[in-house]
C-alpha cells in the first residue's frame, strides 16, 4: 500500500470485550483513498493482543501493530502511536469505541479537504454508559458550523473517537504533553492553534463508559483535579495570551471541587481546600469573584 490519505490512530490495552468491534467498525468504511489503522497495544494482561495478532493477519495492508514491550501507560502509548500515523490526517479510534458510519472518514477527509480554514473536524457521538446501560448523546451546545481555540479552551466538547486533524500541523509535541493526565484535550487545542474547528452534524460513533476506561475510572473529584492541571498547564503554554480567560475558567472548576467536598460534608477540606486556593499563583481574587458569580447564576 502507498502512504495512506488517512491514519487511524488506535490505542488498547485490556480491552479483550471491545477491539474486536473497534476494529471491524474501522475495516469496514468506505473510502475513494487508502487508510491504515495504526494500533499501539500496550501490553494487556488479557487477550487483547492475541485478538489483535488475529486481525493484523486478517488485514496485513489496512493494520500496522505497534505490540509494547512493556507496559508503556496510556499517555505515553498514545504519543508513540500519534509518532507512527502517516498521511495527510489522523482519526482517533480508542480501542473501546467503535464507529455506527462506514462513511466516517469519507465525509471527514472531505470536509477537511474543502475547508482549508479547518485545522480538525468532529461530529457527535453516542455515549453508552455500560455498567447503567444507558445511552446519551454527545454534541456540543450551542451547535455552530465552526468552533474555535476560544470554545474549546472552556471544554472538551470533541469525543476522541470523533475527532479527525490534519497531521504534521506542529513541527513537534512540546515536551509537557508528556506530563498531562490526558493528551487528547491538549492536542484537540494544539491543533486548534493552527485553524478553525469544523463540525459535521452527524452522529457517527458510540464512546464507551465502563469501569475499565482509563479517564472514565477515576472518581469525579480525580477528573476535576485532572482538568485543572491540564488548564494550569495550557496557561503556561500560552503565556499572556489567555491568561485572563484561562484564570476564570480554571476558577470554575475549582469552585466544582469545593461543592463538590462541601456536598459531601467534608466542611473541614473546603476551608482547607479554599486556604490553597487563596495562595495559588494561578488564581486572582478577581477570577474567582468572577467564576463564583458565574457559577451561582448557572446553578440557581
Amino acid at each position: 500500500m502507498s502512504t495512506p490519505k488517512v491514519s487511524i490512530l488506535t490505542t488498547a490495552y485490556n480491552h479483550e470485550y471491545y477491539i474486536a468491534q473497534a476494529v471491524t467498525s474501522a475495516m469496514t468504511q468506505i473510502t475513494n483513498f487508502d487508510y491504515k489503522m495504526v494500533i499501539g497495544e500496550d501490553y494487556s494482561t488479557d487477550r487483547t493482543r492475541d485478538i489483535l495478532i488475529g486481525l493484523k493477519e486478517r488485514f496485513p495492508h489496512k493494520i500496522d501493530l505497534l505490540l509494547r514491550p512493556t507496559n508503556w501507560g496510556g499517555r505515553r502509548n498514545f504519543l508513540g502511536t500519534l509518532h507512527n500515523c502517516q498521511g495527510d490526517y489522523i482519526a482517533i479510534l480508542e480501542g473501546d469505541d467503535l464507529w455506527i458510519s462506514s462513511n466516517k472518514l469519507q465525509l471527514q477527509a472531505d470536509f477537511l479537504d474543502s475547508h482549508p480554514d479547518c485545522a480538525l473536524c468532529f461530529h457527535p457521538v453516542i455515549k453508552f454508559f455500560e455498567n447503567e446501560n444507558r445511552v446519551v448523546l454527545f454534541e456540543p451546545f450551542p451547535v455552530k458550523e465552526v468552533y474555535t481555540l476560544d470554545d474549546l479552551l472552556k471544554r472538551n466538547f470533541i469525543a476522541t473517537c470523533s475527532v479527525m486533524f490534519r497531521n504534521r500541523l506542529l513541527d513537534e509535541l512540546p515536551d509537557w504533553i508528556h506530563d498531562t493526565p490526558a493528551a487528547d484535550w491538549p492536542l484537540h487545542i494544539l491543533n486548534a492553534q493552527r485553524g478553525n474547528i469544523g463540525y459535521i452534524d452527524q452522529t457517527m460513533g458510540i464512546h464507551r463508559i465502563h469501569s475499565g476506561g482509563v479517564w472514565s475510572a477515576n472518581s469525579a473529584m480525580k477528573r476535576l483535579q485532572n482538568k485543572i492541571v491540564i488548564l494550569e498547564t495550557i496557561k503556561d503554554h500560552f503565556g499572556h495570551q489567555y491568561s485572563q480567560k484561562l484564570d476564570q475558567i480554571i476558577s470554575q472548576q475549582h469552585l466544582k471541587v469545593i461543592w463538590l467536598l462541601f456536598r459531601n460534608g467534608k466542611i473541614k477540606a473546603v476551608y482547607s481546600y479554599l486556604s490553597k486556593l487563596l495562595s495559588n499563583p494561578y488564581i486572582t481574587t478577581s477570577s474567582l469573584l468572577k467564576a463564583m458569580l458565574s457559577y451561582l447564576d448557572k446553578n440557581r
